[in-house]
């Protein structure tokens, strides 16, 4: 028979045996205890996690159980091994672009560089008919000299989600600008995707950040733009994320 009101605790262990946490479960009625839903560390989470749970009622333990799921390497995890670097993206990210489970099915080559897309098109029905997107890009190629050398470098790479951009160096503003701490450059402008899924828009922002990072001969770039301003906010953050592990 259901019992409510009951202590119901449970412990979560690692992989590497370590306590994660330990989690009250709170009563939901008819006998079902439910606790707060928890996040895995995006890092060092591949692997078996094991889980005990027990229920008191006036302070004797009257049932308890144990169980265990296994864990895969993230999403974030999957980039690093693949491209050499690491940014803040789970399995769940919700701008995912489909096929999420293969990072390599997202990448593209071209001259003298590669890109990786990183965010599509929102299909909640909430939010349906927006974009946004996060490519990142590298290159081995000298870091720009000056404004226009960096104007003219994004605008040779390829656009936001393989979109053609119908601007020119005019319809841009540079400037230089640190990310992470290094030197970079920041380059900002605005675009009126009419060939882009989801909604026509009208002057959506782009923003790429292009930098080198310490000990590595690849320039990198990071551009994100979206038709809805409010997530431009989201994408800044996931983008300050990134370091670079090559």
């Amino acid at each position: 028979m259901p019992i409510e009101s009951a202590l119901v605790e449970t412990q979560l262990l690692k992989p590497d045996g370590d306590e994660f946490g330990a989690f009250t479960c709170f009563d939901k009625k008819n006998g079902r205890y439910l606790s707060d839903s928890i996040t895995l560390p995006l890092k060092n989470s591949q692997g078996i996690w094991k889980v005990s749970v027990w229920a008191m009622v006036e302070n004797e333990v009257i049932a308890q159980g144990t169980g265990e799921f296994t864990s895969q390497n993230s999403y974030s995890e999957r980039l690093q091994q693949l491209f050499g670097f690491w940014i803040e993206l789970t399995d769940l990210f919700p701008y995912n672009v489909s096929n999420a489970e293969d990072p390599q099915l997202k990448t593209y080559s071209y001259d003298n560089g590669d890109y990786v897309i990183l965010a599509n098109n929102l299909t909640s029905a909430e939010i349906n008919n927006s974009f946004v997107i996060l490519d990142v890009h590298w290159r081995q190629v000298e870091f720009p000299k000056d404004e226009k050398s960096a104007v003219n470098y994004v605008l040779n790479l390829a656009g936001p989600h393989r979109i053609t951009l119908d601007i020119s160096a005019t319809d841009l503003l540079v400037e230089q600008d640190t990310f992470q701490g290094w030197n970079s450059w920041h380059v900002t402008g605005k675009w009126n995707p009419s060939n882009a899924i989801g909604n026509p828009g009208k002057d959506a922002p782009l923003d790429w950040k292009i930098f080198n990072c310490p000990g590595s001969e690849r320039l990198w770039t990071i551009l994100i733009t979206t038709n809805e301003m409010k997530y431009m906010d989201d994408l800044v953050l996931i983008r300050e994320t990134f370091e670079c592990s090559l």
